[in-house]
């Protein structure tokens, strides 16, 4: 890939991969979050399983801020858009595009909403 094509520099000893280089094998470890009616603001709960927005995900850093819910019923219902500790999250929209940041350890599992991408880590 040509370095003038990129948004950012980076250093020189870097190599330019696909982000499928880092993803387990499969159908459901690079996925974005559930279509907008399939989680709604009525699915939230005071507990449960931990939901992932934009506001979570700062540039390079998870921001532990904006704690939302939903239930484990809920969550059952959309397996697809689970993520773990150690998975890399991704922005779809806003500002700066493609934001990243690694999924903490501080819940055993999350769900992420439509504006993200999750890409399952290899262990």
């Amino acid at each position: 890939m040509n370095k003038q094509l990129l948004c950012r520099d980076y250093p020189d000893d870097w190599n330019i991969v696909p982000l499928s280089t880092f993803a387990l094998e499969g159908n459901t470890n690079f996925v974005d979050g559930p279509f907008g009616s399939d989680l709604k603001v009525s699915d939230y709960a005071e507990s449960g399983v931990r939901v992932l927005q934009l506001q979570n995900l700062g540039d390079g850093v998870f921001i532990d801020q904006n704690k939302i819910y939903t239930t484990e019923a809920k969550a059952a219902q959309i397996v697809r858009c689970l993520t773990k500790p150690g998975d890399l999250i991704i922005a779809k929209m806003a500002e700066p595009l493609a934001r990243a940041a690694l999924v903490p350890d501080l819940e055993d599992k999350y769900l992420i909403v439509a504006d993200l991408i999750n890409l399952t880590s290899l262990p």
